[in-house]
């Protein structure tokens, strides 16, 4: 239920899909009693008519039944549709106004496709097993109340096959390749050391036991004279239909999970407060055996770097994934799958604070605007001395002074800058908001030595800023780090004396 009063604000309009989801499964449950009470009744007579009579309501049903499935197929679909195009939306619009990725439009969209996958798994639940649960719901009620009228002995028996069948499914979801921290211990501890064995042999075990069970119970109460001709080949028909879509749960059961653990991630996401002070940061940052894997790789990269305030840091690669997955982590908007990223002593894995760590990526473009607007974007009503200080710190005041219109020049096409000048607005655009934690990915790469050496100096004249991490595949600006770890191909993350031990040359110039 958390689920869903989580998703439901953002249902709008969609609220009507839940109506059509609801009522196809109602009324094949009501065609379902009065077939079975048709067939109860058709037991007692003889007579030609009343069997043809029941057997054409018979194909009416099968007919109706897959109509009314179609039906709710098709609204499902939509419905599944619409809600995740609405958290689209909002994720998108979400990560568009947080004031750490604003920075670059290439770093939003490379976040969004993250989530888009998380918004994947809620739409599967929603396509696939949300229905499921209809079903069960309503198909269970509407017969265990038809089988209870019939006999309480009868209601009862089936009642225990019915939940015993239920779990049986379940445990075969568990067994049968389902990420093991999605199940309680109880249920995952027998197939832990043989779940691959148990996974096929488990998949059939819900049908086999709740047909037969349910036939030699019917047939048992027969026999017992508890249920007469009539009501045994009614109660057979509804365990029937009741079980159909009870073979689904566990497939359901997993979609439930996994969309259950997503909402986590993309709630997080929505649910912050951009005011919220989090751990503002004294400029200590610890990466211990933090993981970084990527789908298209199956050896995964684990990454150990310490970084202490007052101190630049520098994290040399040749691949641009491992530098911004990188400033993701530390940014907060990736949580790592596995390992811990700590600031100040403080566990901050995917805990985020627009005040602890700003980020600059090397391809910064910027919005149509004033060039004021583009260095306050998401906090306009910082003070214009703000403005003046960012701009001056990463070298572009003079820049901006020398326009006709100055800090109020709208960018667009007729004003055209240059890529060294669109790197330094984005600097500046950086150090307005005073983090404790400035990430600089590849952000030198059009400035020259001379500037950077200057923006540099600025820099660790802030009292605001504690700690500088570079993220580079070049070498020329290593030289501006006290501390420089180089991440090898195998995923190993080496400080330069320990390369240099191995045998390695750097010229750092």
């Amino acid at each position: 239920m958390k689920l869903f009063k989580r998703l439901l604000p953002f249902c709008g309009p969609c609220k009507r899909y839940l109506y059509n989801l609801v009522l196809p499964a109602l009324l094949m449950a009501i065609a379902a009693l009065g077939l079975a009470r048709l067939i109860q009744q058709a037991s007692f007579s003889s007579s030609a008519a009343i069997w043809l009579g029941t057997a054409s309501a018979a194909a009416a049903l099968i007919y109706l039944y897959h109509y009314l499935i179609t039906k709710q197929t098709q609204h499902t679909r939509a419905f599944a549709s619409e809600m995740s195009a609405g958290l689209n939306k909002e994720i998108s619009d979400k990560l568009r106004h947080l004031s750490v990725h604003w920075y670059s439009e290439q770093s939003r969209q490379q976040l969004m496709n993250i989530f888009r996958k998380e918004t994947v798994r809620i739409h599967w639940f929603l396509e696939d097993g949300l229905t499921v649960f209809i079903r069960i719901v309503i198909f269970a009620m509407a017969g265990f109340i038809f089988l209870f009228a019939f006999s309480m002995l009868a209601g009862f028996v089936s009642l225990f096959l019915y939940a015993l069948s239920a779990f049986a499914a379940v445990t075969a979801a568990a067994a049968s390749g389902v990420e093991e921290s999605l199940f309680p211990i109880w249920m995952k501890k027998p197939f832990k050391q043989r779940r691959k064995r148990y996974a096929g042999k488990m998949s059939g075990l819900p049908w086999v036991l709740f047909s037969s069970a349910a036939l030699g119970g019917c047939l048992l109460l027969y026999w017992t004279g508890e249920l007469n001709a009539g009501g045994t080949a009614a109660s057979i028909f509804l365990l029937v239909i009741m079980f159909h879509p009870l073979r689904q749960l566990g497939q359901a059961v997993q979609t439930f999970l996994t969309a259950a653990e997503s909402s986590e991630t993309i709630f997080r996401l929505l649910c912050f407060k951009q005011e919220e002070e989090g751990l503002r940061g004294m400029g200590e940052l610890i990466f211990k055996n933090v993981a970084l894997s990527y789908p298209a790789e199956e050896q995964e990269k684990f990454v150990s770097f310490a970084a202490r305030p007052g101190g630049t840091v520098a994290v040399f690669t040749d691949r641009d994934q491992d530098k911004t997955a990188i400033a993701h982590l530390i940014s907060g908007f990736l949580k790592p799958e596995s390992g811990e990223i700590a600031i100040d002593g403080e566990t901050a894995n995917g805990r985020f604070s627009p005040q602890s760590a700003a980020v600059v990526f090397e391809e910064s473009p910027m919005i149509c605007g004033t060039i004021k607007a583009n260095i306050a974007f998401g906090k306009l009503e910082q003070p214009m001395s703000t403005i003046i200080q960012a701009a001056k710190t990463a070298q572009i005041h003079d820049v901006i002074m020398n326009l006709p219109e100055q800090y109020n020049t709208v960018i667009h096409e007729e004003h055209p800058l240059s890529r060294s000048e669109i790197q330094r607005i984005a600097i500046a655009r950086a150090l307005c908001t005073a983090p404790g934690i400035l990430i600089l990915e590849n952000a030198f790469s059009e400035i020259d030595s001379q500037t950077a050496k200057k923006i540099f100096l600025g820099i660790g004249e802030m009292r605001a800023i504690k700690t500088v991490i570079l993220l580079v595949n070049k070498m020329d600006f290593l030289h501006f780090a006290e501390r420089i770890y180089v991440l090898e191909a195998g995923g190993n993350l080496l400080a330069v004396e320990e390369l240099r031990g191995k045998g390695y040359t750097f010229s750092l110039v």
